[in-house]
C-alpha cells in the first residue's frame, strides 16, 4: 500500500492549505467577536469586511523591522526563529512517523497479553493474579 510521491506531495500540499485557510478564518472571526464584546467596528478598513485583515498582518510583519539589541550576535538572533520552527515541525513527524512504524511492525497496540490466562485486559503494570 505504498502511494506514489507525487499523491503524498498533493496530500501534504492540500492538508497544508487547508491549516493556513482555517488560520485565516480563525483569525478574522476570533477579531469579530472580540470587537463585537468590546463594541466596536472590527476589522473592516482592509478588503471588503475586512476579509484581506489576515493578509495585511502577514505583510505587516514580513516588512517589519528587526531590531538586533547591542552585545548580541545577529547571527543567533536571526537563527532562533528558523530553529524554534524546525523543532516544532521535527517532533511531531517523528511522533508520527514512530507510531506508524511501530503499529506496522508490531500490529495493533492492546492492552491484552497473551501470555497470562485472565477474565480481563491486563497491562504490565498489573500484578499478575
Amino acid at each position: 500500500m505504498d502511494a506514489p510521491l507525487w499523491l503524498l506531495a498533493l496530500i501534504a500540499f492540500g492538508v497544508i492549505n487547508f491549516m493556513l485557510i482555517s488560520a485565516s478564518v480563525l483569525v478574522y472571526a476570533e477579531r469579530k467577536v472580540s470587537a463585537y464584546m468590546q463594541n466596536r467596528p472590527g476589522p473592516n478598513r482592509v478588503g471588503p469586511a475586512g476579509f484581506l485583515q489576515p493578509f495585511a498582518d502577514v505583510f505587516k510583519l514580513m516588512f517589519k523591522e528587526d531590531i538586533t539589541p547591542k552585545g548580541a550576535s545577529s547571527f543567533v538572533h536571526s537563527l532562533a526563529p528558523f530553529a524554534m520552527v524546525v523543532i516544532a515541525m521535527t517532533v511531531p513527524a517523528m511522533t508520527f512517523s514512530l507510531t506508524a512504524s511501530t503499529t506496522k511492525r508490531f500490529g495493533a497496540i492492546t492492552r491484552t497479553r497473551p501470555d497470562r490466562t485472565s477474565s480481563g485486559p491486563t497491562t504490565p503494570l498489573m500484578p499478575p493474579k
